[in-house]
């Protein structure tokens, strides 16, 4: 297999450049902001690595992962108002598990997921 690394970036960082994305831009993505400063503030925050490809938060569970590789993809889409969070566990999978909610959904969606779905981190 290739390696192809994410370059992690801090959350301070991803908390700038989508609130840049939204006051030097027309991006309709306020509710991006406000899941991204809740991550940022929340225990989640050292346990997950992000990055960005503009539109779309790339979660990785260790620094510079590889793409694809247990990488939870967080998508806002700005017209229609929803997220769109899809989970792929391994590079060469064809079909990876996604799940869609409302803007207000959102974090309790991502909870849910961290929790039930991926196991990620444990409630308590």
């Amino acid at each position: 297999m290739l390696a192809n690394p994410v370059r992690t970036l801090t959350w301070p960082e991803i908390e700038d450049f989508y609130d840049h994305l939204v006051s030097k831009s027309t991006w309709p993505i306020e509710p991006m902001c406000d899941f991204v400063r809740f991550v940022a503030a929340s225990p989640y925050s050292k346990g997950l690595f992000p990055a960005t490809s503009h539109e779309v938060l790339m979660l990785g569970r260790v620094a510079n992962f590889q793409r694809g590789d247990n990488e939870l993809q967080v998508r806002f889409d700005g017209n229609s108002q929803t997220f769109l969070f899809t989970y792929t566990q391994h590079p060469y999978e064809t079909e990876p598990w996604s799940r869609q909610c409302d803007a207000s959904e959102g974090v309790v969606t991502f909870e849910r997921l961290l929790h039930k779905r991926l196991r990620w981190f444990h409630e308590g």
